[in-house]
């Protein structure tokens, strides 16, 4: 598949708003998560495990919804793309990924009132387009900036 189809703006405008609703949904899960946690388990309240929680489920979704949030603003005013605002779009959602371990049982059953995984799924399947954009971009962004090679 030839990746300058990404170089179209329109197209990274719409990814772009795509991802940020996507690491928002990814913030609201947890959140979700943690505040029906206690009430799911009959555990005693506590605020630090409750802020744990949630930290530790949503940083990843934070930083890519900043990460993404400024790139649409860089598309929106024609400018060149940050590399670190792409690497921390690559990053963020693998990040979030790897967090979901220990809470995707838990949260399956805090969130979706079952017992399985889908925690762990849902995050999966919103994180790996945010991923994939960020590197389809990458790579877009890279190819504009190749000088084409002289033919002899």
């Amino acid at each position: 598949m030839n990746l300058r189809v990404f170089s179209s703006k329109p197209l990274q405008i719409a990814l772009c708003i795509l991802s940020i609703l996507a690491s928002l949904a990814l913030i609201v899960l947890p959140v979700i998560g943690a505040k029906n946690y206690f009430v799911e388990f009959h555990a005693a309240y506590s605020r630090q495990a409750h802020a744990m929680m949630l930290v530790d489920q949503a940083t990843g979704p934070v930083a890519a919804f900043l990460a993404y949030s400024c790139t649409l603003a860089m598309l929106c005013l024609s400018k060149r793309l940050s590399w670190l605002l792409l690497l921390i779009g690559v990053a963020a959602p693998i990040y979030t990924y790897q967090r979901v371990g220990g809470y995707a049982h838990d949260f399956s059953h805090a969130v979706f009132n079952e017992c399985s995984g889908i925690y762990g799924i849902w995050i999966f399947s919103l994180c790996l387009p945010m991923a994939l954009f960020s590197v389809a971009m990458a790579i877009a962004e890279f190819g504009k900036r190749q000088k084409p090679m002289l033919e002899s």
